[in-house]
């Protein structure tokens, strides 16, 4: 698993493998399209292996606009603030993720 990837809590491993993801397809401002998937059987998003493990089949839908445009500017703030020490970087990134 890549450094800056988190995994789902598998609190039902069976479930999670039987049942289909529902995953939104989102286009980053890089033009990377990426895949966010979820599954019964687990808690929080799917990591990239986790999605191959628990993923036997996918519902995929376009992010509804709202979670775009989050995801939007929360990529553009870490794009902004990559390289800063770690705790002034927290704070720009609560400064830019709170303005409009």
């Amino acid at each position: 698993m890549p450094e800056d990837e988190l995994d789902g809590i598998v609190i039902d491993e069976e479930l999670a493998r039987k049942t289909p993801c529902t995953c939104y397809k989102v286009t980053l401002p890089d033009g990377r399209e990426v895949l966010l998937c979820w599954s019964k059987g687990v808690i929080g998003m799917l990591s990239k292996d986790q999605i191959e493990k628990y993923c036997p089949e996918k519902i995929i839908k376009n992010a509804p606009e709202k979670l775009r445009k989050r995801i939007e500017k929360f990529y553009r703030a870490a794009v902004e603030t990559a390289g800063l020490p770690l705790r002034e970087r927290l704070t720009r990134l609560r400064e830019l993720l709170k303005s409009d």
